[in-house]
């Protein structure tokens, strides 16, 4: 992805939208709208933004795992049945009463 190549003057950009649009749905390649020389805005395809998107939160992702994992190999972690024991402690859970089987 090339700024320099990709970019226009906002101005340009609100006389003629639909030219950018078209180009950026023929190249698929982000548009940088600029006042001067500071970017003001990115245009992105629906596909790239979805695809951006995935890859940010797969980051988040790998980096919650991380962390658990050394959480773990610290010794902070615990069973599940006590994490479910504590939890519903907590939030003053009952379990629900069975009803009677109805007569047949």
């Amino acid at each position: 992805m090339n700024p320099k190549r990709n970019s226009q003057p906002l101005s340009e950009f609100q006389r003629d939208p639909a030219r950018t649009l078209n180009r950026l749905n023929e190249s698929g390649e982000a548009e940088f709208l600029t006042e001067g020389n500071e970017t003001k805005a990115v245009l992105l395809t629906p596909d790239a933004f979805d695809a951006l998107e995935r890859d940010a939160q797969l980051t988040r992702d790998v980096e919650i795992i991380k962390q658990a994992r050394q959480e773990i190999a610290d010794g902070k972690g615990m069973e599940a049945n006590e994490f479910f024991d504590q939890l519903r402690q907590q939030q003053n859970f009952k379990y629900p009463t069975r009803r009677p089987a109805p007569a047949r």
